[in-house]
């Protein structure tokens, strides 16, 4: 079941299923919809016209912008923060001495995260970007392009037509 924004403290013609979690400080601009089983936390700030669908996590610790017109495709987690691998501290969010990479993401208008996709702290997404799915994207991604893999490699470049 959708609620309209309101209930959230987002514009009214935003939906937001019961089945989502939302914590910390989600902003929305117009017409957004977050479906059921989308964990939010942190700060993240949608522009209009979003889609995040079922599944998909986005921990913004670290801030999260998303552009207007953006998918984010069924199970896609984005990270501001994560384990710094190289670190000499072991990885368990038990143990106090750890060590992070964190940073911002930022989503262009009208790109897609691919589903099951995986985004990492310090990224930049460009305008109309087409992520695959299955995709790790650990580095920007310029306007305009297609990218995939684990890490995402270039495979093209695309234009949209107007609406």
């Amino acid at each position: 079941m959708y609620h309209d924004g309101k209930k959230y403290g987002l514009p009214d013609s935003c939906k937001v299923h019961s089945l989502s979690n939302i914590a910390g400080h989600l902003q929305a601009g117009e017409n957004c919809r977050i479906d059921a089983f989308v964990t939010i936390t942190g700060k993240v700030t949608l522009g209009a016209n979003v889609h995040i669908a079922t599944g998909s996590c986005l921990f913004g610790g670290h801030g999260i912008h998303i552009g207007d017109g953006v998918s984010i495709s069924p199970g896609a987690k984005l990270f501001t923060a994560t384990e710094d691998m190289k670190a000499n501290f072991p990885s368990n969010p038990q143990l106090k001495d750890r060590q992070f990479t964190s940073g911002s993401i930022v989503i262009g208008e009208n790109s897609v995260v691919g589903a099951n996709s995986v985004v990492l702290p310090n990224v930049i997404i460009g305008k109309r970007v087409q992520v695959g799915c299955l995709s790790l994207v650990n580095k920007n991604i310029a306007d305009d392009s297609i990218a995939a893999g684990i890490p995402t490699k270039h495979f093209g470049s695309r234009k949209l037509k107007a609406a």
